[in-house]
């Protein structure tokens, strides 16, 4: 399993590792011998779709234990709240220097945009983003159950509940603001905000943070070189290091910062 991710972009690994990226033959050699490859294969197409409703419908019917079936039905819950990864990826990731980054400044208006919460009012907003957290929630537990330990789990599943755990994060924050834009709030605003809210968020916040480690740390362990890396990996290291976690501990203060910064 060594070395199975080096050299891939994040754009790249989220394609392979989430959605199959139109690749609707995936299970075609087995589907016509066994419903349940034909329902994922189903399940697969509605996902490239778009039609996260029905993927879920299907996948929610199966085996939960299912490794394909946690993937597909985890990647369908995220796709369910109107997040697209992808586009997330290729919008607020482009650097000047070709790298991606979670950590771009433009990560909320992007977020605000493929939500359309610019559109709503604030009380409009948080029932949204209740419902996303919610449902984001479905995901994480679905790949990283609260129960279990994280590290017991296949490489694969970190490293989906560690990217869908950036995602929630975001949720959250955004959650923790009022479902106001941060763009039209001042940082007084922001702090106030952030402080008011912090302490009954903060171990949701925790546990998304300390699956976006394992997800790096689980990229980390794929190089037999400790000095290599890749995009991926320095973006998640990058978004922990902004939002202040690169010391396992988030505080209100740091959160803030963060928020300040990346409006």
């Amino acid at each position: 399993m060594k070395n199975q991710w080096k050299g891939f972009t994040l754009l790249g690994i989220a394609c392979l590792l989430l959605f199959g990226c139109g690749d609707t033959n995936l299970f075609k050699s087995v589907a016509d011998d066994k419903s349940s490859d034909a329902k994922i294969s189903a399940a697969l197409e509605d996902i490239n779709r778009g039609n996260y409703a029905a993927a879920i419908a299907a996948l929610e019917q199966m085996d939960p234990n299912d490794p394909q079936v946690k993937k597909y039905l985890a990647s369908a819950y995220i796709g369910a709240t109107g997040f697209d990864t992808l586009k997330l990826i290729e919008t607020a990731g482009n650097q000047a220097d070709g790298t991606t980054n979670f950590s771009d400044g433009g990560i909320f208006t992007t977020v605000n945009d493929l939500l359309n919460l610019g559109n709503g009012t604030a009380e409009e907003n948080m029932a949204l983003l209740t419902k996303n957290i919610e449902t984001a929630k479905k995901a994480l537990d679905l790949l990283a159950p609260s129960t279990s330990d994280i590290t017991s789990l296949s490489e694969e599943a970190q490293f989906q509940a560690g990217l869908y755990a950036a995602v929630q994060t975001i949720y959250i924050t955004e959650f923790i603001l009022e479902g106001q834009d941060p763009a039209t709030l001042n940082e007084t605003e922001i702090t106030t905000r952030v402080n008011t809210n912090f302490a009954a968020n903060s171990a949701d916040l925790e546990r998304s943070l300390s699956l976006v480690v394992a997800g790096r740390d689980t990229l980390i362990n794929n190089f037999a070189d400790p000095s290599e890396s890749n995009d991926v990996q320095d973006s998640l290291d990058e978004f922990l290091r902004d939002i202040g976690y690169d010391d396992n501990e988030l505080t209100a203060s740091e959160l803030s910062a963060y928020v300040i910064n990346n409006k």
